[in-house]
């Protein structure tokens, strides 16, 4: 059986925060920050900060993308914090 070697590469990771309006349908646009020597890969996740809710982001794969609203379990209506987490890959 052959196997074949896979170069690994050094991965990084920022984080996007940002808020957004607590009701179902609300939406926000992200952008994943330029990182000097690495390209932007996709969304890993976004979460709620302090709250309870499901956000999800529209197109994993492009910046920007949209974040949404799909439930809100406490406050609604007042703003809430998020975070999404973007990947990276070396040039």
């Amino acid at each position: 059986m052959a196997v074949s070697k896979i170069k690994t590469q050094r991965f990084t990771s920022r984080a996007v925060n940002s808020s957004i309006t607590r009701t179902s349908g609300a939406s926000k646009e992200i952008s994943a920050p330029g990182v000097d020597g690495y390209r932007f890969v996709c969304w890993v996740g976004v979460s709620t900060v302090g709250w309870f809710g499901n956000l999800y982001i529209a197109d994993y794969s492009t910046s920007p993308s949209t974040v949404y609203v799909n439930n809100v379990g406490t406050l609604n209506g007042q703003a809430g914090s998020f975070k999404a987490i973007a990947l990276y890959q070396p040039n």
